[in-house]
């Protein structure tokens, strides 16, 4: 026990030694580029130590017992070039260094990589955007080329050491007062993870054309999008999307949030958000796969000062396989956002309750979320899950940061008689500047 504190110690007082050596002398080098008018450079490093414990029996009635523990840390550098001809050129490169990888099944020494956690070296930005403001038009521009987007069905979703990012053209309007209109295509995809396989699907790195995310045999030509938000209507925001996946399906959305006393301080607001997917093209045909989904998440939030919490339900109508939502790409469901998700809430049937709740303080934070999914049709992973999440994050100073997240999971299949538990922890210390 004695020898693992001292590791333990040794190896925590290595890693913030690395931080503030590190970002010192960053710091100086890119306040001295800005201020020749180089442009605008920023970057953040970060450690990231998780692991997961599993626990209970699989179908077979034999007991299950694992766990997976990993380390990295990561250096990003962000570039945001000055501005010529109404033109910007910006990049983001993320390079990951695995420092350590154990526990799992005997003679299994990955589990760095079965836990997203692992190296990597990716040029996750590039792009260049045009600003149309040289023609009256305020608050428009278009982006070319690998971005970030947090949207609707397409969220940033930076859940270990990288943003999700897209290869996509890109056009963002403000100018109409009130209205906010993002519109697009995507054609390539990079997931959070850390897995720079081709083969990997929805969770490799690597970017990768939007066929290879959805694993179908044959070309399509990615996924035109158009989202607006108008605010124009007294206390409410409105939502409403639509991304079209060439010869795969299409996905339709509205969400409305209306503030019933905007001016008390215990604020009441009813959320609803409805998704409609159906398959188009030759998705069907090829695949054989149909989709016809429909699903809801409601809820009342409720703020007070620093503090917020929202009840609510995620319901996917249906009851088979052609019920099930299809979310190649992580986005604003609440399904999405427990640490260990089974995707058990998206599939036909199913019906989630949730409960969501944070509170800030000063320079603290702290998130809580409870998700219950039940699935009580005739499907194969027919049963429920169930899991808790509680997320602590302090700013240290202006730039350094530390935050950890706890999660625990149940999960039951009625079919096969599985049970088992997750028990996880990520913490993250960082560094921006």
């Amino acid at each position: 026990m004695t020898s693992l504190y001292k590791f333990a110690a040794s190896y925590i007082l290595a890693i913030v030694c690395l931080l503030f050596t590190t970002t010192s002398n960053a710091e100086d080098l890119f306040h001295s580029l800005k201020k020749a008018g180089y442009g605008k450079l920023t970057g953040q490093v970060q450690h990231l130590s998780m692991g997961r414990t599993r626990g209970g029996f699989d179908g077979f009635g034999s007991a299950l017992g694992r766990d997976a523990h990993s380390g990295t840390i990561a250096f990003t550098g962000n570039y945001l070039s000055p501005e010529f001809q109404n033109f910007t050129l910006g990049l983001q490169y993320v390079h990951a260094i695995e420092l350590y990888s154990r526990g799992g099944f005997e003679g299994d020494s990955n589990q760095a990589h079965n836990l997203s956690n692992s190296d990597f070296s990716l040029l996750n930005n590039a792009f260049i955007s045009y600003d149309f403001k040289r023609f009256g038009i305020k608050d428009t521009k278009i982006t070319i080329g690998r971005q970030s987007l947090d949207l609707n069905f397409v969220a940033n979703y930076n859940i270990r050491q990288k943003n999700q990012a897209f290869e996509a053209i890109v056009f963002e309007t403000k100018a109409i007062d009130k209205l906010a209109i993002t519109m697009g295509h995507l054609e390539k995809f990079s997931s959070w993870t850390s897995r720079y396989n081709v083969h990997e699907g929805s969770t490799s790195n690597h970017f990768i054309s939007i066929e290879n995310v959805e694993e179908v045999p044959y070309s399509t030509n990615g996924f035109k999008f158009i989202e607006t938000e108008f605010s124009g209507i007294p206390n409410t925001v409105l939502t409403v999307y639509d991304y079209f996946g060439h010869d795969l399906y299409n996905t339709i959305g509205s969400k409305i949030d209306y503030t019933i006393n905007p001016n008390s301080e215990l604020k009441f607001i009813p959320r609803f958000h409805y998704i409609k997917q159906w398959d188009v093209g030759r998705f069907k045909k090829r695949t054989g796969t149909v989709v016809k989904a429909n699903a809801f998440q409601t809820g009342l939030k409720m703020t007070f000062k620093g503090f917020s919490v929202e009840p609510g339900i995620f319901k996917v109508m249906g009851h088979d396989p052609q019920n099930n939502l299809q979310v190649p790409f992580f986005g604003r469901y609440i399904i999405n956002e427990p640490l260990f998700e089974i995707d058990l809430g998206f599939t036909g049937g199913s019906l989630s309750y949730f409960l969501e709740s944070s509170y800030g303080w000063g320079k603290n934070s702290l998130y809580f979320l409870c998700l219950h999914t039940e699935q009580s049709t005739d499907l194969p992973r027919d049963g429920y899950s169930r899991e808790f999440n509680l997320i602590y994050s302090r700013d240290i100073t202006e730039s350094a940061y530390f935050k950890i997240k706890l999660g625990n999971v149940e999960y039951h299949n009625h079919d096969t008689i599985e049970d088992g538990f997750l028990n996880e922890y990520r913490l993250f210390l960082g560094y921006r500047f």
